[in-house]
């Protein structure tokens, strides 16, 4: 009795996963409110952020705000194009007049995928020369708005202390202090306490502290998000 012949087997079929791909925002600190909305693959957005940083037409890196891998990167970054359309400074270019946070809110309702933002700065940071990033993060700083003591966490009648430890100054306001039972900028406090400071345009920050923290660092952690 012959044995019924097996149906041929069939190859298995082999599933080739499209390549991950990544929607970036970019901001530049010589560039404010100008963002950059791009895309690529995965593998390789690090260096592309780089290598735009290093252009001679651009005078500072670029940070990455938001980064997420998304199934279909292209349908992504064209929908925020036409979003951010009105926007658009140049059309042969991804730079648009806009705030990031209202690029970065509409992203998150698009995207599917996984938040890479931290993992794509750090990479992006190690491909860029340190001279570059001391001068982006110099630029910043200078780029600051003025010091604003209840946006940082002092309150009114909060006492501070000059470097010498003995002069004290209450603070009176977002921007000034009374000492002496006179009103007026922690500068001009800070002038009348070490007149050789004079001309020489010293932040004034940099001499007082509250319980034991200078203002100047209390300042940069309040602002360091923005870094």
């Amino acid at each position: 009795m012959e044995e019924a012949n097996s149906p041929p087997v069939s190859p298995a079929v082999q599933t080739v996963s499209p390549e991950l791909q990544t929607v970036y925002v970019l901001t530049n600190p010589a560039m404010p409110d100008i963002v950059k909305i791009g895309m690529t693959k995965a593998s390789d957005v690090a260096q592309r952020i780089a290598e735009l940083g290093k252009s001679t037409s651009v005078p500072l890196p670029f940070d990455c705000v938001f980064a997420c891998n998304v199934p279909d990167a292209r349908k992504v970054e064209q929908a925020l194009h036409r979003a951010f359309a009105p926007d658009r400074i140049n059309p042969s270019r991804e730079f648009f007049k806009t705030k990031p946070d209202q690029v970065i809110a509409i992203l998150k309702l698009l995207h599917q995928g996984e938040e890479v933002t931290a993992q794509v700065e750090e990479q992006a940071e190690a491909q860029t020369d340190p001279e570059s990033l001391a001068s982006a993060a110099s630029h910043k700083r200078k780029m600051r708005p003025k010091i604003n003591y209840l946006e940082i966490g002092l309150q009114v009648g909060d006492t501070i202390t000059f470097k010498d430890g003995v002069a004290t100054a209450t603070i009176a306001g977002p921007h000034t202090v009374n000492y002496q039972g006179e009103e007026s900028s922690l500068q001009r406090v800070s002038l009348k306490l070490m007149p050789e400071i004079v001309g020489r345009g010293v932040a004034s920050k940099l001499y007082w502290t509250f319980n034991g923290k200078s203002l100047e660092d209390m300042h940069e952690e309040f602002h360091g998000d923005e870094e």
